[in-house]
Parts: structure tokens; C-alpha cells; sequence
């Protein structure tokens, strides 16, 4: 091989395969491109639902209004003794609690009886 014969050689590759070369790496390099931009619009979706179900919850947590619960519990403490607790479940606090015992409400077995507290 002369120098002339590889200078032809050298003169082919540059004219013709170096450019459908780099055509592929564009290709390559476009088709990459949009996979990314393509996964890059579905992780915007995913966010944008997840900040608008985080809004929706906060405004739901806002719009509750907290409220107190009372509740009563009647326990045995003897035979002719019983103790009533008053407690609050809810989220609020509770102001001002009154209770009454309505004749005949609390009931306690003794025997095969039953008599009011």
C-alpha cells in the first residue's frame, strides 16, 4: 500500500462513513431525548395530582370543625355503691360539662332485680 492509495482510503471514511456516523449518534441522541422529556411529563402529572390531594387534605382538615364528645361510664364500686366517669373523646376541649340522671336511666342488676341507682 502507497501513501496515495491511503490517502484515498482515509478520504472515503471522512466523505461518507463519518457523517452517517454521527447522523446515528443524533438519532440516538433525539430518541433519548424524548424518553427522557416523555417520562419527565408523566413525573410533572404524578406531582401536580399529588399537590392537589395534599391541598384537597388540608382544606378538608380545615373545614373540620373539632367538637367535644362526652361520654359517661357507670361502674360498680360495691354492692349498693357505683361511681360515674365523665370523660371527653372528642378533639375539642370541653367547657362548661353538666350531666343529670334521669330517674330509672341507670340501672344495676342485683340478684334477679333490677333497681335504679
Amino acid at each position: 500500500m502507497d501513501i496515495q492509495s491511503l490517502k484515498e482510503i482515509v478520504k472515503g471514511v471522512a466523505l461518507y462513513i463519518m457523517p452517517i456516523v454521527s447522523v446515528i449518534f443524533s438519532g440516538i441522541a433525539l430518541w433519548k431525548t424524548r424518553k427522557v422529556s416523555k417520562m419527565e411529563d408523566k413525573i410533572r402529572e404524578y406531582d401536580a395530582f399529588i399537590k392537589k390531594a395534599e391541598v384537597d387534605k388540608i382544606k378538608a382538615e380545615q373545614m373540620r370543625i373539632p367538637k367535644a364528645q362526652i361520654d359517661a361510664r357507670v361502674t360498680k364500686i360495691s354492692a349498693n355503691k357505683h361511681k360515674i366517669y365523665v370523660y371527653n373523646k372528642g378533639d375539642a376541649i370541653a367547657y362548661n360539662v353538666d350531666y343529670e340522671l334521669e330517674e330509672g336511666s341507670c340501672v344495676s342488676k342485683i340478684g334477679n332485680n333490677m333497681t335504679p341507682l
